[in-house]
């Protein structure tokens, strides 16, 4: 689409087309899925979402992008035009691609092949005693092996600039991203304990971050005004997590967010129900 509206000149070679009593929309764009990752279910062989262990920034998934899926035309017909497709294991899963839903080839498609650093923060894990519930020690364990693996990352590349690196380490070599190129990082939390530990270590480690899914967003709707990040949310597909929660809860975080004036997108991770994002 060249242009949109009334009286245009239209230069010559260009179609014109009318739409009367029609409504006519942007093309969306998918903030975070697996579309291009996965394609059939059932069939193990067609999904390439997961690496094997707990880090692997180094993993570049653009390299698994099958563009000839029928998800892929299927999406693009009711609307969604980009979408930014995710790994999603382990703790940091590795790098995610952006790519625009027309065209044959990956390379005429991928629009950012290194897009992104997605980190799955460790969701909480709840033990019942004394009739209240008490966070694990076992979750809180991992919670501090994630950060330290970010602060080990961090002195790395400090240590690089300064010129006191000798060996590298390829892993390690992959975050420096983070700080030389300002790659952003999708931070995927989701209670609210975790949100602000994710806000802590993004701001004393200078990440470009993007907090992702944040379930229990509107009980620290400050914090994450205050931090700056922006909001991806989840399909709106998903329930409350307690019937406390409300059965509206993932309705009423979207106007929350935007009565506080936090930026937020939002997106439909399967790949198979990826077309939709529009409804």
């Amino acid at each position: 689409i060249h242009a949109v509206g009334k009286n245009l000149k239209i230069p010559p070679g260009y179609k014109h087309y009318q739409f009367k009593n029609k409504v006519l929309y942007p093309g969306l764009i998918n903030a975070m899925t697996t579309l291009g990752l996965a394609d059939i279910a059932m069939i193990k062989q067609s999904t390439d979402t997961n690496e094997g262990g707990q880090f692997n920034p180094q993993v570049a998934f653009h390299r698994a992008f099958y563009s000839w899926s029928r998800l892929i035309p299927n999406t693009r017909q009711f609307g969604t035009t980009v979408a930014l497709s995710a790994p999603q294991g382990g703790r940091i899963s590795g790098k995610a691609f952006l790519f625009k839903l027309y065209g044959w080839e990956p390379e005429e498609m991928l629009i950012r092949k290194e897009a992104a650093l997605i980190i799955k923060f460790p969701g909480s894990q709840r033990r019942r005693g004394s009739g209240k519930q008490k966070q694990s020690k076992g979750q809180s364990k991992a919670v501090q092996t994630l950060v330290k693996y970010i602060e080990k990352a961090h002195r790395y590349h400090q240590k690089v600039m300064a010129g006191q690196i000798s060996q590298l380490d390829l892993k390690l070599e992959a975050m420096r991203a983070l700080w030389q190129d300002q790659l952003p990082v999708i931070i995927s939390v989701s209670s609210s304990s975790d949100i602000k530990t994710a806000i802590e270590f993004s701001q004393k480690h200078q990440l470009n971050a993007i907090l992702q899914g944040v379930y229990d967003g509107e009980k620290v709707l400050k914090e994450i005004k205050k931090s700056g990040y922006p909001v991806i949310l989840n399909n709106l597909y998903q329930a409350n997590k307690k019937w406390e929660d409300g059965y509206d809860k993932v309705y009423r975080l979207p106007a929350k967010l935007h009565k506080a004036g936090i930026k937020f997108a939002f997106s439909m991770s399967y790949a198979a129900v990826a077309f939709d994002l529009p409804i």
